[in-house]
């Protein structure tokens, strides 16, 4: 009986249908088309983007999907595989008939390969891809990198395998609490200390001047429009969560008017709330404000939440450098919005968004170069169908439904994949 590898495949600038495109890659991967919900099949996965996943027999389909790529110019396939039965697990990009870059490594043990990030950890090559970046964004990337080490080792030690491992009953129950309680400190503190490091303004590219001139020509542009959006000054913070009313957006250049709770009273320096001398943190005083985003922030920002959240449970940290490279640095404040702690302040923020909603349309409807949508998630939603290819995904996926086998739940290198497997 063969081993089976699991695949993961995105193709970025697919002009097919996916249901179509998932037959064709049946064809090229077993040779016919394969009844659906079959084991051996292609499943179209719901979301933003064509992906498909799939099993093959021993070793990943890099060479049908080579003469695949050859068929479809300009398209890019970025696949992600592994087979824990053989021991592997790797990433490929493939365009043009073409293997552009491939890594594979071997060689994994532990239980149910619960250490496979630990032992042999994968470089991710697929993001980029999905969503080229500046030199600065990539440089913070790597900042986020590293605290999603930190996260993973802690959920190694909270995971069920570890628990249940035959070699707990000789391990330190005690030294496990401790070191759990130390990776947590340490990710809470790497994420504050994160919040304050900006590589804008020092790590330049020859799109700054126009990345700079861009966000002046955005800033007389929503005035125009008579808009005022929330800008922090230049190096200090503006705290908000964005909240499920309407949004807008505006072309020339492209830029998403999101309706956020800016939190006037939290610190202008980290974004955080200091607590009184009681030891409680201070009442909330807020305002109902509109954020203009791009649609990659937007997308930075719907990769903040924990797995299970959306962007509407979190807390955001918001900066505004100068000589900036991006537009807007977007950072973690506190996966619990504090809006929403206070079910009386909940309804009044509801109530005054609801108003800054019906108040956003009175004034911009029918304006031209504005499209006026009823959450900011609509608004990447309809940039697919213009083919747009945005950021990582916020759906989940762990286990093949139906006929298909079930696999241990691994965490996955690349950020495109790692919230389905």
């Amino acid at each position: 009986m063969a081993n089976d590898c699991s695949n993961y495949l995105i193709v970025v600038g697919l002009e097919d249908q996916p249901d179509e495109f998932a037959k064709t890659l049946e064809l090229a991967i077993y040779g016919s088309v394969a009844p659906s919900g079959g084991f051996y099949s292609v499943e179209t996965v719901q979301g933003r983007r064509a992906e498909f996943r799939f099993f093959s027999k021993w070793q990943p389909p890099i060479d049908a999907l080579m003469a695949l790529s050859a068929e479809r110019k300009g398209k890019t396939l970025l696949l992600e595989y592994w087979c824990w039965e053989s021991g592997f697990r790797g990433q490929a990009v493939i365009r043009d008939g073409e293997v552009v870059e491939h890594v594979h490594r071997v060689g994994y043990d532990g239980p149910a390969y619960l250490f496979a990030d630990i032992t042999h950890p994968i470089v991710d090559l697929l993001s980029w891809y999905l969503e080229p970046r500046t030199l600065a964004h990539q440089a913070a990337g790597r900042l986020q990198d590293a605290i999603r080490i930190v996260k993973r080792l802690k959920e190694t030690l909270e995971d069920d395998r570890f628990a249940g491992s035959r070699y707990r009953d000789y391990g330190d129950d005690q030294q496990v609490s401790k070191t759990l309680a130390g990776l947590t400190a340490l990710v809470n503190t790497m994420i504050g200390h994160a919040a304050r490091i900006s590589f804008e303004g020092v790590l330049l590219e020859e799109s700054s001047v126009a990345d700079r001139n861009a966000r002046a020509a955005v800033t007389e542009r929503m005035k125009g429009l008579g808009l005022d959006c929330l800008v922090p000054d230049r190096d200090k913070a503006a705290r908000f969560a964005i909240l499920p009313f309407r949004a807008a957006t505006v072309t020339n250049p492209l830029r998403i008017l999101v309706p956020v709770v800016h939190y006037l009273n939290a610190d202008r320096d980290t974004g955080k709330y200091q607590k009184v001398a009681d030891g409680s943190a201070p009442p909330i005083e807020w305002e109902i404000r509109y954020v203009e985003l791009t649609p990659f922030e937007l997308e930075d920002v719907k990769r903040l939440p924990d797995e299970g959240q959306t962007e509407y449970d979190i807390d955001v940290v918001l900066r505004t450098r100068p000589n900036h490279t991006i537009n807007h640095e977007l950072n973690l404040a506190n996966t619990r919005s504090r809006w929403k702690q206070n079910p009386e302040l909940a309804e009044q923020v509801e109530k005054a968004a609801a108003e800054a909603s019906d108040a956003l349309v009175a004034k911009l409807a029918g304006t031209p170069g504005v499209e006026i949508f009823d959450d900011p998630g609509k608004v990447l939603e309809k940039r697919l169908e213009h083919k747009a290819v945005y950021g990582p995904l916020e759906q989940s996926a762990p286990v093949v439904e139906g006929t298909r086998k079930t696999r241990p739940v691994i965490r996955t290198t690349s950020d495109a994949m790692s919230r389905f497997w």
